[in-house]
C-alpha cells in the first residue's frame, strides 16, 4: 500500500512539479512512514520553492517533534500558528515549561475555543499528546471517537500518537475503529 502511495505521489510530482498539494502529499507520506529526515527535507524543499508555507511549517514541526528536535519544533510551531496572540501565548508557556508548556498552552487555547468554535478533538489530543499529558490526550481521543472526528482515520499510523500505542484505552478505541485488518 505504502508503495503505491508514493508511485502516485512521484507521478504527481511529474505532471506538475509545483503542486503544493502533490509536495505536501509526499511530505505527509514520510511523516505517515515516520521518515522523519525524509520528511524534513521535504518540507523544507516546500518552504525554499514558497510551496504553501502553513502545511510546510506544520510538517516540519511535526518531524521536529518526532525526532525530538524541541527547539526546532517549537519554532515551527510558532511559523506554523503565526498569529501574534497565539505566538505570545506559546511563549509564555515555553518561558514556565519550555516546549511541552508551549504545547499545553495551545491545547488550552484550543479547548477554550470550543466555546464559540467546533475544535476538532484529534487536535486537541495531538497538543495533550506533545505535551506529555497523556491523560488528557486519551480523554479528546474518546470525544473524537464520540463527535466522528475525521482525524481519526489515522489513528493506526500517525506517529502523533505513538506515545498512547501501550495504552489499553488507546487499543480499544482502535479496536472500535474496525480499521482493516492488513496493516
Amino acid at each position: 500500500m505504502q508503495d503505491s502511495a508514493r508511485a502516485v505521489i512521484e507521478r504527481a510530482l511529474q505532471l506538475d512539479p509545483y503542486s503544493p498539494c502533490a509536495h505536501g502529499s509526499y511530505g505527509l507520506y514520510f511523516l505517515s512512514d515516520q521518515r522523519f529526515d525524509d520528511a524534513i527535507a521535504q518540507f523544507k524543499k516546500m518552504l525554499n520553492e514558497k510551496l504553501d508555507f502553513n502545511l510546510a511549517h506544520g510538517g516540519l514541526w511535526t518531524a521536529y517533534h518526532h525526532k525530538g528536535m524541541y527547539p526546532e519544533a517549537y519554532a515551527e510551531a510558532k511559523a506554523f500558528w503565526n498569529i501574534q496572540e497565539v505566538t505570545e501565548l506559546m511563549e509564555q508557556g515555553f518561558k514556565e515549561n519550555g516546549y511541552k508548556g508551549a504545547m499545553h498552552e495551545l491545547a488550552e487555547l484550543l479547548v477554550a475555543a470550543q466555546q464559540v468554535n467546533y475544535v476538532f478533538p484529534t487536535n486537541i489530543a495531538k497538543l495533550y499528546a506533545y505535551a506529555g499529558e497523556k491523560e488528557e490526550a486519551l480523554k479528546y481521543l474518546k470525544k473524537a471517537f464520540d463527535d466522528k472526528d475525521s482525524g481519526l482515520v489515522h489513528l493506526q499510523v500517525d506517529p502523533d500518537w505513538n506515545t498512547l500505542r501501550d495504552d489499553p484505552r488507546y487499543k480499544s478505541l482502535v479496536e472500535q475503529m474496525h480499521f482493516p485488518k492488513n496493516r
